[in-house]
């Protein structure tokens, strides 16, 4: 049973980041840079998936999407209880639904967020 928590902690761990490598700056080379990915750059995608919409970056829709599915896949182990038939637009806006109604939280891990998102809209033992 430990196994399955450790794996969702280590993926959620490695979702929240991603190293951009910078280019050359005047003749130096630029030191990797680790950003968190974070709530202010994942709106706007998420909310685009959920829309439907076909406009502004396609791989971060994909990626929000992404997220919250690794997540909800291991939802049980993080005190997650969907019901049976939820859609992944279901899902991606009930992250977006959280998101706009808590903008003081933007700048915190995307991969935070999303659990806490779905811990509020399906907390186990709520039934």
């Amino acid at each position: 049973m430990r196994v399955p928590v450790v794996l969702a902690v280590l993926t959620s761990l490695v979702l929240s980041f991603e190293v951009h490598a910078q280019g050359f700056a005047s003749g130096d080379r630029a030191q990797p840079q680790t950003r968190l990915e974070n709530g202010n750059n994942y709106l706007p995608a998420c909310r685009e998936f959920a829309n439907n919409s076909h406009a502004g970056n396609a791989y971060m829709r994909g990626s929000c999407y992404g997220r919250v599915a690794a997540i909800f896949d291991v939802s049980k182990y993080l005190g997650i209880c969907a019901p049976d038939g939820v859609s992944g637009g279901q899902m991606v806006s009930v992250v977006v639904q959280y998101l706009e109604r808590n903008p003081a939280r933007w700048h915190e891990a995307i991969t935070v967020l999303i659990i806490d998102a779905m811990q509020h809209a399906w907390p186990c033992g709520r039934r």
